[in-house]
């Protein structure tokens, strides 16, 4: 297995460097310029060379030495380095135990290559759907808009290059040219007309063509003959005519062909009496002379220009229904043209795709013909040979026009009903369906083709035009999770389905990932999340009840926890006992130990691995104690849900928000070590729902937002009773809840905010001596320490237990109690404001020291930023788009400077820590003539030289290990012990590190029979158990004197201890008798039997 992910992670950088894929770290910035990014400097032979420098688990002075040794070519600013070095080791070991694996490393680079690969997948796969464009205010052109005047828009163009596009009217004399700026998102200004006349006799428009090399304009009219007239339209607002061709006929269509410069003219009615096949005339554009073209068909209704990357044809559809294929660079048709049979009542529209090689054609309508709505596909061979390739059904109408969009790879078809649909090239499955609003009867279309600043865009004409923009289709969502993540300086948002970070210095988005929420197959949404302590991990529940953990870099599944029946209601996270509380819609509480590596697991076959350390079900009450109970009425089905719980790491404590169904609602306060209730707060009306609860920061107190509108306080000493009242002007239903610190010298305090359903906002200011007053503890200066939990708490751990409502009535009832005896007092918001949506999250941005801002976030997916005083500070909006983008910039003052200090400072200590290692390695010395002489041959190296496993457990700190690895040779994977056994003997490393003995390899010769019996005659005695003693006390007294034993007396390792000892079947006696030698005999036989084999 670890020589498959090694080979995974050394593929995965391939294929990586060769998809110019970065793996992103969140490394710290230069002063002038990108981050570096440490996983791209990463060749396959680095790779390599640190697998092989994995012997053990490493830590963080370790591996910042070994990615500088192994690095220090690519080393350009050594402390920005050692910082991104060390964010990177921090974000690998994502559990926090302070020691990297190789197999966690290399799971990174799996895990960040797939991730980046799917987002770069993701990236060219985004929704992007046509929308209406309404345009409002001064983009509006009141003055000339476009629309036709007499009859309706036949056909409109674009003019490229020039930012304008043409059109006319059916049966009209008069050419219209607009001004169209895409970029300014304004509608299209009038610019000029051109109108054609013979003697003051209107001509009849049929057909206009984009000349882009000449700036010209081709117009096809006919008044008693037909004609051809070109306009120079390089001055838009005067546009002057060049040439005008006469026809014997009008020429129903025109097309451009820019590969030989050539304008072609096409009609149903033959141009010249003497031949029989002159459907077709083609002009050089240069000289106006006609080139001989000769075209086998007749009747051609449309014409379409194939282009190739050598080659280039014509497409023409006749009235008989055929197709025809034209070689432009054949003389003559002695070559026999392509013909296809297409559609039965004559072709109206074809259209080639030069991207991706294929022809689409519709028909005529026709009532009794089903097939004439439908839109054929054909494939063409190298302009040889074609077959129908796909038939597009479900228009309802006559087909009018299509359009091929190959920037955004897909095919665009209308029918006169105002009916759109987009077909994606890759299937031809139907993307999107939508109609026009304000076109009755829709008779064309154009693409306005997309740019680098521009999404394309749908203009459908009829009577008017009607603007359809191209935009990234982004459904808004709700946030379920929204918070500040100091560790990476984003800010975390989390929808039904999606994770969003933005950076919180600029208001960019950094990085998005679909939660890979499913159960069989089925897509689920998120209910409930919550961040570890580390900040670097996402609990994700979803309305199935399971429970992911995400690694918040690359949005891949760590683990699982214990799942639940029903959905997730709320997760929080305990960090002082690294667990994670969950409560569901099947009124049950769980509390799992996150901290467990491998999680929730279910093998093959046997039971769960569960993670599951206690348990709470809230039963409902008997049907006898119904009666009896004041709180539950006598319903048929009376349930206790848990609606939602939070937690105190400064206390060790948990609340839950409890319901009955039809009764009361209670909010019940239990011991996190000992699942002890601690006590009941009750609102002065039990039966408001309640919303919302969030514990107090340096106030033992609690508070809770209510349905109604109203907020209050409660003091966590018994009893528990109603401190404070938060009163507001509106009554709108209380959604969310934030408590903040107060920071002032003159009058210290907390602030609470409060988010309700109608968009306002609220904010009370409690000040330090009010909560004193009134009864609340103030333990600021003395929180308890986050100490695990003890033995005796351990007792209780592992758990499963029913909570029945005769255990919580006599905690309900003392509540109620202390709050008839004295009523709450009243404090009223001193500052409220209004958004325009239901506030859903509030969270805080700490920007300095003392300094933090408010969070606040509506249904409609906008995330708000507010200082403490109600000052806007910007906007974030992943679902804006280019058409309505976000008008408030991001400026929340976020002191990004003290972090980059501090991580700074924390390189620099380690930078001086690991230079010292160079510093105190000892010279090496060179031997003497005599002493190489005198010192014996080998053929290999010695095994003291070998660093393996076994080896490097003799060297305890940095210092020593580079000092042994500095007499080493350059290439490491000449000495270096096999990789097999490097990674065989991992797990066995980790005990040394903790100061245990080290296991020796042994090392596997060959045995025979007869060397074994030679052996066995002359074997001396064995060690003594008072020889082994000494040795130990020898040990034990070095290592408690704080200095190294002599090398003469004792070993770093164990020493090699004989074979013999493991035959130690009968008591020793002090020489080797017949037995001892027989089962020596007997062992070692079967030990070489084993090894022949």
């Amino acid at each position: 297995m670890d020589e498959k992910i090694a080979a995974w992670s050394v593929t995965c950088v391939s294929i990586a460097r060769a998809l110019k894929l970065d793996f992103e770290v969140a490394a710290p910035r230069k002063q002038g310029g990108a981050a570096m990014d440490v996983m791209m400097v990463l060749s396959t032979d680095d790779v390599k060379r640190l697998q092989a420098k994995f012997v053990r688990p490493l830590k963080l002075d370790e591996f910042v030495y070994i990615m500088m040794k192994c690095l220090h070519e690519h080393i350009v600013d050594e402390l920005t380095f050692v910082m991104s070095v060390i964010e990177l080791y921090e974000t690998i070991d994502v559990n926090g135990d302070g020691e990297l694996e190789w197999d966690e490393f290399a799971g990174y680079i799996v895990d960040a290559g797939i991730a980046k690969a799917e987002e770069a997948i993701s990236a060219q796969a985004l929704a992007k759907l046509y929308s209406p464009l309404v345009f409002k205010g001064s983009a509006i052109n009141t003055i000339q808009p476009v629309v036709a005047n007499h009859s309706y828009i036949e056909q409109i163009i674009v003019l490229q290059g020039r930012q304008a596009l043409a059109y006319f009217e059916h049966a009209m004399d008069v050419v219209h040219v607009y001004l169209f700026d895409v970029h300014r998102d304004a509608e299209p200004r009038f610019a000029s007309a051109i109108r054609l006349h013979t003697a003051y006799q209107a001509h009849q428009i049929l057909h206009i063509e984009d000349i882009p090399t000449r700036s010209a304009l081709a117009i096809s009219s006919v008044l008693t003959t037909g004609c051809i007239t070109l306009w120079d339209v390089a001055r838009l607002y005067n546009p002057i005519p060049l040439h005008r061709i006469e026809m014997a006929v009008g020429q129903e269509r025109l097309a451009w062909v820019p590969t030989h410069q050539l304008l072609i003219a096409t009609t149903t009615q033959s141009t010249y009496t003497n031949k029989q096949t002159t459907y077709v005339a083609a002009f050089d554009i240069a000289t106006l002379n006609r080139v001989p073209l000769d075209v086998p068909t007749k009747h051609v209704m449309c014409v379409c220009v194939l282009k190739r990357s050598t080659r280039s044809a014509l497409a023409l559809g006749s009235l008989d229904g055929t197709i025809t294929i034209h070689d432009v660079a054949k003389k003559s048709h002695a070559e026999p043209a392509v013909v296809l049979d297409a559609h039965e009542k004559g072709v109206k529209a074809l259209v080639y795709s030069v991207k991706f090689h294929y022809l689409a054609s519709i028909g005529h309508y026709s009532f009794a013909e089903e097939t004439t709505m439908e839109v054929l596909i054909w494939h063409l061979d190298e302009l040889d040979a074609g077959h129908l390739d796909q038939t597009l059904c479900g228009h309802h109408a006559a087909l009018c026009a299509i359009t091929a969009v190959d920037t955004e790879s897909h095919l665009v078809s209308s029918d006169e009903s105002g009916t759109f649909r987009v077909w994606a090239t890759t299937n031809w499955s139907c993307l999107q369906v939508f109609h026009t609003t304000h076109v009755n009867v829709l008779r064309t279309q154009l693409v306005w083709p997309a740019t680098a600043q521009t999404d394309a865009l749908l203009l459908g004409a009829g009577k008017t035009i009607e603007f359809h923009d191209y935009t990234l289709a982004r459904e808004r969502e709700d946030f379920v999770f929204l918070d500040f993540n100091a560790t990476f300086h984003v800010v975390v948002g989390v929808t039904y389905r999606r994770l969003i970070l933005w950076d919180v210095v600029s208001g960019n988005v950094k990085k998005t990932y679909d939660l890979p929420m499913k159960c069989h197959g089925e897509q689920k949404s998120v209910t409930a999340v919550c961040l570890d302590d580390r900040e670097r991990k996402l609990i994700v529940g979803d309305d199935s009840g399971h429970l992911l953990v995400v690694n918040l870099i690359n949005g891949n599944v760590m683990k699982e926890l214990d799942p639940h029946d029903q959905a997730i209601t709320s997760l929080v996270y305990v960090a002082s006992a690294k667990c994670v509380i969950s409560t569901a819609m099947d009124s049950t509480l769980h509390v799992c130990d996150e901290n467990s590596a491998q999680g929730y697991y279910v093998p093959y076959a046997g039971a769960p691995l569960s993670v599951l350390l206690r348990s709470l079900r809230f039963v409902k009450p008997q049907p006898s104690r119904r009666q009896t109970i004041a709180a539950v009425p006598s319903l048929p089905n009376v349930e206790i849900d848990l609606t939602s719980s939070v937690a105190s790491n400064a206390w060790g404590l948990f609340a839950t928000v409890t319901t009955v169904t039809g009764a009361e609602n209670h909010i019940h306060v239990w011991d996190f070590h000992t699942a002890a209730l601690v006590g009941t707060c009750i609102a002065p009306d039990p039966t408001i729902e309640i919303h919302c609860v969030a514990f107090l920061d340096t106030f033992r107190g609690l508070v809770a937002g209510l349905s109604s509108g109203d907020v209050f306080v409660w003091s966590l000493q018994s009893p528990f009773r109603c401190v404070f009242h938060l009163q507001q002007p509106s009554k709108a239903a209380i959604t969310t809840i934030l408590v903040g610190s107060r920071q002032t010298e003159e009058a210290p305090g907390m602030f609470i905010f409060a988010g309700d359903e109608g968009g306002r906002i609220s904010r009370w200011t409690l000040s330090h001596q009010t909560c004193i007053s009134v009864g609340l503890e103030d333990t600021s200066a003395e929180f308890p320490a986050d100490q695990d939990a003890s033995p005796e708490q351990e007792t209780s751990r592992h758990t499963h237990s029913n909570i029945a409502w005769d255990a919580l009535a006599k905690s309900v009832r003392s509540a109620k109690l202390g709050n008839a005896t004295t009523p709450p007092e009243a404090v009223t918001s001193d500052l409220c404001w209004h958004l325009d949506g239901a506030i859903s999250r509030l969270a805080k941005v700490e920007c300095t020291a003392t300094v933090w801002s408010l969070l606040t976030s509506i249904t409609t997916g906008k995330i708000f930023a507010w200082s403490v005083d109600g000052e806007a500070q910007g906007t974030l909006d992943y679902f804006a788009t280019r058409r309505h983008p976000v008008h408030e910039p991001w400026r929340v003052p976020v002191d990004a400077t003290r972090r980059q200090q501090r991580q700074a400072e924390q390189a620099k200590a380690l930078l001086r820590h690991v230079r010292t290692v160079d510093a105190t390695r000892k010279p090496n010395q060179v031997k003497t003539d005599n002493q190489a002489q005198r010192a014996p041959r080998s053929t290999s190296a010695r095994p003291s030289s070998i660093n393996t496993p076994r080896t490097s457990s003799r060297y305890d700190t940095l210092a020593q290990l580079a000092a042994k690895k500095a007499k080493e040779r350059e290439d490491a994977t000449l000495t270096d012990a096999p990789l097999d056994v490097v990674l065989h003997e991992i797990g066995k490393l980790s005990q040394v590190t903790h100061g245990q003995p080290g296991v020796m390899r042994k090392k596997r010769t060959i045995k025979t029979v007869e060397g074994i019996l030679e052996k066995s005659a002359s074997m001396p005695t064995l060690h003594s158990q008072h020889n082994d003693d000494h040795t130990k006390q020898v040990a034990n007294a070095a290592k408690h004197a704080g200095r190294r034993p002599d090398k003469q007396k004792l070993w770093m390792l164990p020493p090699l201890v004989d074979m013999r000892q493991e035959t130690n079947v009968q008591p020793r006696t002090k020489g080797p008798t017949a037995s001892t030698s027989q089962s020596v005999l007997s062992y070692h036989m079967k030990l070489a039997h084993a090894w022949q084999q």
